[in-house]
């Protein structure tokens, strides 16, 4: 399988006038685009492109989320600059539903939409205020096609690295797995990749800036006091990234990015040009 690297959204928030100590100036949309033999597969699919061309379709959030617009960054254009269509993205894994990265689902009819089952209640029948911010009934549609896990069976599933209840994507090979992370949203997952180099885990937004999993972890305060905010469990959050912290110090054969770390985005690019 082959992996691109994908910045799916450029983000520059209400904090990121901020000094970069406190918060950094420009979030990206990391996504991953793997080549293989049941076609085109994307873990999140980032903003869509009718949103990328017009934010304030996405309401107030959008303003504080400063979103680029720049459309070459939807991943549809993306896809295209590299010699595919959107019929061939056959399968979207997001590791969660908010608008940053479920918003190009509708760009790709043709995907199944994999996700858990606490994940889809959430999204797409809203009852808090956390819930009703976050998600984005315009990021899918009648015709969507869903698969979706049953997240609250722990006995089943397997163990990978100390993460329990890890299971296999249906229709996909087996080295790609589904890694509970629950914590940002209720059914927020991580995506596992193994190649020829080891494991890839896609972490989503379990963290935001590499300095949370590292040794010393030196979070930065604007993110710690926005991830209080937007956490639909800070406890849970923390809890996993305590497991991350874990798995990035005994595990090298298991690497691991985030959704929004510009710096960590820059580096996967470098390394899989050297590659």
């Amino acid at each position: 399988m082959k992996i691109h690297h994908l910045n799916c959204g450029s983000l520059c928030p209400c904090g990121g006038k901020l000094p970069k100590s406190i918060f950094p100036s420009e979030l990206v949309c990391h996504c991953l685009m793997i080549e293989s033999e049941q076609g085109l597969i994307l873990i999140d699919s980032g903003l869509g492109k009718k949103d990328i061309e017009n934010p304030k379709r996405l309401g107030l959030i959008s303003s504080i989320l400063g979103i680029k617009k720049d459309l070459k960054l939807s991943a549809i254009d993306q896809i295209k600059n590299l010699g595919f269509s959107k019929n061939d993205v056959r399968h979207i894994i997001p590791t969660h539903l908010d608008l940053d990265h479920a918003g190009g689902i509708n760009d790709f009819p043709n995907a199944i939409v994999h996700t858990s089952k606490s994940e889809y209640s959430s999204a797409l029948f809203p009852k808090s205020i956390n819930e009703k911010t976050r998600y984005r009934q315009s990021n899918w549609n009648e015709n969507t096609k869903w698969q979706i896990y049953d997240d609250k069976a722990k006995s089943y599933g397997e163990k990978w690295f100390g993460f329990n209840s890890v299971r296999e994507v249906e229709g996909l090979p087996s080295d790609i797995l589904l890694i509970p992370l629950p914590g940002h949203s209720k059914g927020h997952f991580g995506i596992a990749i193994q190649n020829n180099e080891g494991w890839l885990l896609h972490a989503g937004d379990s963290y935001f800036n590499t300095n949370e999993i590292s040794l010393n972890r030196k979070p930065l305060l604007g993110l710690s006091i926005f991830q209080r905010l937007i956490h639909q469990s800070y406890k849970n959050a923390i809890n996993n990234q305590q497991q991350l912290i874990r798995l990035k110090n005994s595990e090298s054969k298991v690497k691991i990015i985030c959704s929004h770390d510009l710096e960590k985005y820059k580096n996967s690019i470098k390394n899989s040009l050297i590659a």
